[in-house]
């Protein structure tokens, strides 16, 4: 009667351990798909986005303007 119990009581265990290793597997392949998906959608409208911050002047603690994005790949496309 107990070593059944405790063969009932194993396969169980054994039985929870599969699912869960089986639910991690897939819930790790759908969080990546999602990032993925993610990650496409963010490229398309990362060149908006970078159109507006490179328009701001950023300055350092000496004062010193850092050119922005535009100036740059103006100053790469004139020389």
């Amino acid at each position: 009667m107990l070593e059944s119990a405790v063969e009932l009581l194993g396969g169980l265990c054994l039985s929870a351990l599969t699912l869960l290793i089986g639910f991690c597997i897939v819930g790790s392949i759908v969080a990546a798909l999602r990032a993925v998906s993610r990650a496409s959608a963010t490229v398309s409208t990362k060149g908006r986005v970078l159109g507006f911050v490179a328009e701001v002047t950023v300055r350092d603690e000496r004062n010193r303007a850092i050119p922005t994005e535009t100036e740059c790949s103006e100053e790469m496309q004139h020389g």
